[in-house]
């Protein structure tokens, strides 16, 4: 055995972790059988000590295998009862004080017990099991089961069945270490029926070579293999020189010390422990088919992302000329360096826009968000198609495309896209300076104060204003607001208003346009601000992308390594 049972525990235990991890190609019901296997092969370890060897009788219908049987128990452990009464039961011979080992399923499966007293034997507990050929459904995988908890097997057949397939189907199916397997060549008296005996040993030499090769090509080099002949041992008869009966039950039934039981048992363990590998064998090929499509998908990715910049870019300034107020427009809503007039007419252009249905609303920034957003994820999903492509051009499965499809899925990044596009359309990135906004409105108070001094002045006429200034005091200033009065509701004041209110017009319509073509600059330079902060936004989004991909690599080379250490390495039990 390779290693101690202590080693063979503790790689159990790390089995038994990889199996509570992610797996990817075996399913939760496979994964409950595999950790239950792997829990039965604890308790086996953990019920070794007890000693006992148990020693498993199989053969097919017709080969002899209840007259061996009888021939093995002798007068020792004989009984009239031992007779198969049920052909599906396995018979268990043991000495009356040893108890049948707790490791062993007689819960699980139709059994029946004998008992003997034959103390040089007492550790050996000997299993007659039904002929492997009669077994159907349930029964024949209730007993491949029972098979796993025996220490050593004996193979039985004849000259008539050593070459039938079923025998040798059968052999594969037993999950026992070969290193404890006997087979018996039984029934050979037959061979020498009507034969001088030079002839009938030719004859058993030309089976038995046959028979060795079979077995070496199911990978058994040179097994124990005795030619015997039960019947004559049953007849009480004096046995042929070729009859190697009496060492077959001198082999099966010699005194063993501690040790070399538990080599037997353990080569038995790694058996069953190399059986549970192999069940993750898939697994370990699926996580390498992944690394490798990942190490594909991480290797185009730095050109994949660049075009995807590239034509990213040149879709933004498609969309943005095509729809020009898309980002920009809601500067319009901030009428804040207006004053006056001017104010007056955004006002009246506002109202006019909500009038016409061009008004822009909280859900038309919702619905311009949402474009851009698809915008990006069509650019993505265009990107996630070239690769998933090259890698099924690659050869490739769907079903490891698929797993990757939903590993690296980036559906769920869609409400972040939303998000930073509408913070940026609530929010532009460009608007004008407080130093312009003042400066702008400052020049609109200018000039409407200068008109409201002009037609004040106006109407109250050169004198008046000329009295002011030469003789001023309080007379005057009544003098000079009392003609103001008087001209106002002459037509001369009249016409002065009306002339004050075109000029208040004339100047609240050539701020506004100002504003506007300030609006025009400002919504240039913001479009290019926005174009580069959405970029950016795309550009981290796929930095995050690689690097969960990244991440996802060494989370699965950390798989095929955990995986890949299970394996057992040389080494002699020192128990």
């Amino acid at each position: 055995m390779k290693g101690t049972l202590g080693d063979l525990r503790g790689d159990i235990l790390k089995v038994q972790k990889v199996l509570e991890g992610d797996l990817f190609s075996i399913t939760p019901e496979e994964r409950k059988s595999l950790i239950s296997d792997s829990q039965s092969l604890i308790k086996k370890i953990d019920t070794i000590e007890e000693g006992f060897l148990t020693i498993g009788l199989l053969g097919g219908t017709g080969v002899g295998k209840s007259t061996l049987m009888n021939a093995l128990a002798g007068k020792e452990i004989a009984s009239a009862s031992h007779l198969r009464p049920y052909t599906d039961d396995i018979l268990i011979y043991r000495h009356i004080d040893a108890p049948v080992p707790s490791s062993l399923p007689i819960s699980e499966i139709p059994w029946r017990e004998f008992t003997h007293e034959e103390a040089s034997i007492k550790g050996i507990l000997l299993c007659d099991l039904p002929d492997f050929d009669s077994l159907v459904g349930a029964h024949r995988e209730r007993v491949i089961q029972f098979l796993e908890y025996l220490d050593l097997l004996i193979w039985i057949t004849s000259p008539e069945k050593y070459g039938d397939g079923r025998f040798y189907e059968f052999l594969r199916l037993v999950p026992r270490s070969k290193e404890n397997f006997y087979f018996v060549l039984n029934k050979t008296d037959l061979l020498f029926e009507g034969k001088s005996g030079n002839e009938g040993l030719a004859e058993v030499a030309t089976i038995t070579g046959y028979f060795r090769q079979y077995l070496k090509d199911e990978g058994l080099i040179a097994p124990p293999l005795y030619v015997i002949s039960s019947r004559e041992v049953e007849e009480a008869k004096n046995l042929a020189h070729w009859n190697q009966f009496p060492n077959l039950r001198q082999e099966i039934f010699r005194q063993r010390n501690f040790k070399e039981i538990k080599e037997i048992k353990g080569a038995n363990l790694e058996s069953d422990y190399e059986l549970l590998l192999s069940s993750l064998n898939t697994e370990l090929s699926y996580l390498e088919t992944i690394k490798s499509a990942l190490k594909e998908i991480l290797a185009i990715d730095e050109k994949v992302i660049k075009d995807g910049y590239r034509n990213l870019e040149k879709a933004i300034d498609i969309h943005f000329e095509r729809n020009p107020d898309d980002f920009t427009r809601g500067m319009l809503e901030d009428l804040s360096s207006l004053v006056g007039p001017s104010y007056g007419f955004a006002a009246f252009m506002k109202e006019w826009q909500r009038f016409a249905g061009k008004d822009r609303t909280q859900e038309d920034s919702k619905k311009t968000s949402e474009k851009i957003t698809a915008l990006f994820e069509r650019h993505q999903f265009w990107q996630e198609d070239i690769i998933f492509e090259h890698l099924l051009r690659r050869g490739f499965s769907s079903t490891v495309v698929d797993h990757l499809k939903n590993i690296i899925d980036t559906s769920s990044l869609r409400s972040d896209y939303h998000e930073s596009f509408e913070g940026l359309l609530e929010d532009p990135p460009a608007r004008f300076s407080l130093f312009s906004k003042y400066s702008f409105k400052s020049v609109q108070y200018g000039i409407y104060l200068i008109l409201f001094f002009v037609v004040i002045f106006s109407l109250a006429g050169e004198g008046a204003w000329r009295n002011l200034l030469d003789a001023p005091g309080l007379k005057s200033i009544l003098n000079f607001f009392l003609k103001i009065v008087s001209t106002l509701f002459s037509p001369t004041g009249i016409a002065a208003l009306g002339s004050y209110l075109l000029l208040n017009i004339f100047a609240g319509y050539r701020f506004y346009r100002s504003f506007v073509r300030r609006f025009e600059k400002e919504s240039r330079k913001s479009q290019e601000l926005a174009k580069k902060a959405i970029t950016l936004v795309w550009k981290r989004r796929l930095n995050l992308i690689e690097e969960a991909r990244k991440e996802y690599d060494k989370k699965i080379t950390s798989r095929i390594a955990s995986i890949s250490g299970l394996k057992r390495g040389n080494g002699t039990s020192s128990d």
